[in-house]
């Protein structure tokens, strides 16, 4: 049995079960989901948009001052749903904080357009955050990557293949409950469990869908879709891993922890005993939610030059 944290039991058992197990449901389910997920930017941020070779780029700054730093932000969504807007109160208290400009793209989304997509969308992303570095004087030593469960799983994707290909690299990488393995799914004694927002039924549609035509499980899966299957984690930067106690990405979260640094990576960790995912969204104002955003940001404050 799977045991709430006493500040979150009263927010999370009221939130609505969507059925993403259910795959003729989803029309119907994502835009209940991208609707009810929305958030505002904090007070003294501002945000604008651009288009960057088709991208569509959500730019939050801190207002009356020079930016300092800069972040890639991934929202989560499941890799089928989700919006920049879902986390547009997380990535603009980072902007504030840090003094940062943060970019949140639109990427596109599966089953209708599988992997790469995701990853093309936000690797151009990447460059465009890139130039403004450049342009705004903004050092290498002071970017990072961040992003939000399956937007988390893309971060550390966009890692690997930024390390693989060189050039400027982030000094950072702020991952909250990667969504990282697809092998999960195949984990059968997960199914009777109550993970209370998400569970290995929907997460066996989403990775179906992500990896199209790869069935998930399979013995070899698409180079950066699946950031748990790369074999080689040396040479990495250094990572904050946030961890829900009570999530279905638990154990896959915790093995990365150790491999990351059994290949010698600067890892900071943070786990919550009975929380389910995405748990410090859906009840903000618990104590445990605004320690584990307030691990993240001190990383991020002590990491980024």
């Amino acid at each position: 049995m799977l045991t709430l944290h006493s500040e979150l039991k009263a927010p999370i058992n009221r939130i609505p079960r969507l059925p993403f197990h259910i795959p003729w449901l989803l029309p119907i389910v994502r835009p209940v989901f991208n609707l009810a997920g929305r958030t505002k930017c904090v007070e003294g941020t501002r945000l604008t948009t651009q288009e960057h070779e088709g991208v569509k780029l959500f730019v939050i700054t801190p207002e009356n001052v020079q930016p300092e730093r800069a972040l890639l932000w991934l929202h989560g969504g499941a890799h089928l749903a989700g919006k920049p807007d879902h986390v547009f109160d997380v990535a603009s208290q980072f902007a504030r904080e840090l003094n940062a400009i943060v970019v949140v793209p639109q990427y596109r989304l599966a089953p209708e357009h599988p992997f790469p997509a995701d990853l093309e969308d936000v690797f151009t992303a990447w460059l465009w955050l890139v130039n403004q570095t450049e342009n705004r004087d903004i050092p290498e030593q002071s970017i990072a990557i961040c992003g939000n469960s399956a937007g988390a799983g893309l971060a550390a994707s966009l890692v690997h293949q930024i390390h693989d290909l060189g050039g400027t690299q982030p000094a950072a990488q702020v991952l909250f409950y990667p969504m990282l393995d697809d092998r999960t799914v195949l984990n059968d004694a997960l199914l009777p469990l109550n993970h209370y927002i998400w569970n290995n039924k929907a997460n066996a549609v989403v990775w179906r869908g992500y990896l199209s035509p790869n069935p998930p499980g399979a013995d070899t899966v698409p180079e950066y879709s699946v950031p748990a299957r790369r074999e080689d984690l040396s040479g990495l930067p250094p990572m904050w891993l946030g961890v829900a106690g009570i999530d279905l990405f638990r154990d896959e979260c915790l093995t990365y922890i150790d491999r990351f640094k059994d290949a010698g990576g600067n890892c900071t960790s943070e786990m919550v005993e009975g929380a389910p995912h995405a748990f410090e969204v859906l009840a903000p104002e618990a104590n445990v939610s605004k320690a584990f955003v307030a691990s993240a940001l001190s990383f991020a404050q002590r990491t980024l030059q």
